[in-house]
């Protein structure tokens, strides 16, 4: 398809990547038309990665106002990856520290269960899905997103060097601020049973995250205040199968020549 990019990131305000769990090789990004399609492969777990913004100092006087950190609340399906409820404004996040150069990372395994552990992110049929599974909105299913708020500046001396470095960390502050709804449109036409057969293929192709197995992550928790109730940046990627994304021409699959020695 004209105009698709294939990608191993996404670079907003944040970079953003995704990669297997087993292997940690990268999970393929499309970009369409500046709209970000993340292609999973079924039974596979996966991590998501996002990397911290600039440091923000302005001076004043004797004293620099730092915006050192940033919250960010990761939905996956709909469901806030701290909690599993649905994603708000006002819940939790991660809290990841912004850097003028070597930016911090940071890697998020699965769902999380305590401060010492998660369940892996997988690539599931949809029906087996976390969301699902939870009797969730299932026209959610298939999206993931970010809400990025700056931290509120903090006054610091000069000669005071500040080095606040914290990892994967849960954040407890709320707002007022209101969840974002986003509402597909659909519509319908007569269809042929070619193109029935071919929509009950696609159908069982489609992913959804599911709640693998328990692994260890260990987080703490912080407080982090707001610059502003709602968020200085939303990013949004859906994802899907290959077969799907092929089925949406975004992608045209070429037929592989037989490999003689496929073990090497």
């Amino acid at each position: 398809s004209n105009g698709v990019i294939l990608q191993n990131a996404i670079y907003e305000q944040n970079q953003i990547y995704f990669t297997y769990q087993e292997n940690g090789q990268y999970v393929d990004i499309f970009k369409v038309d500046n709209k970000y399609y993340l292609a999973g492969i079924k039974g596979k777990a996966y991590d998501i990665n996002i990397c911290g913004g600039n440091k923000k100092v302005d001076f004043r006087d004797n004293y620099e106002l730092i915006k050192s950190r940033e919250l960010i609340i990761i939905s996956v399906d709909g469901l806030n990856v701290l909690n599993g409820k649905p994603a708000n404004f006002n819940q939790g996040g991660y809290v990841i520290e912004k850097r003028p150069t070597n930016q911090q990372c940071l890697t998020v395994k699965g769902w999380r269960k305590s401060l010492n552990e998660v369940a892996q992110f997988t690539f599931e049929n949809l029906n087996n899905s976390y969301n699902a599974k939870s009797r969730n909105n299932k026209n959610n299913i298939g999206v993931i997103g970010f809400a990025i708020f700056d931290e509120k500046g903090v006054m610091i001396p000069r000669e005071v060097v500040s080095n606040i470095t914290r990892d994967e960390s849960s954040s407890r502050y709320e707002s007022r601020a209101k969840s974002m709804e986003m509402n597909g449109m659909q519509i319908q036409e007569p269809l042929s049973s070619n193109q029935i057969q071919s929509i009950k293929r696609v159908e069982n192709e489609k992913l959804g995250t599911g709640h693998g197995k328990r692994i260890i992550s260990q987080t703490q928790e912080v407080v982090f205040e707001k610059e502003y109730l709602n968020p200085n940046q939303v990013i949004t990627i859906e994802y899907k199968s290959y077969e799907e994304l092929e089925s949406m021409g975004i992608i045209k699959r070429k037929n592989e020549a037989p490999n003689a020695f496929p073990g090497n």
